[in-house]
């Protein structure tokens, strides 16, 4: 799942370097529930989840 969530606060600069995502690019995404939904879908498809101990 390739998606951009909308901050809620300006990116770092540290983030910015490391991921290349502008606030310019993040400003246009969708919040983060919004797209909660479609997460939880692909977490469960895919066996994403706590690693077990």
């Amino acid at each position: 799942m390739g998606t951009l969530v909308k901050p809620t606060e300006p990116i770092s600069d540290g983030a910015r370097w490391v991921h290349g995502i502008t606030d310019e690019m993040a400003a246009r995404a969708r919040p983060f529930g919004k797209i909660l939904t479609r997460l939880r879908q692909v977490a469960k498809v895919s066996g994403m989840g706590p690693y077990p101990c």
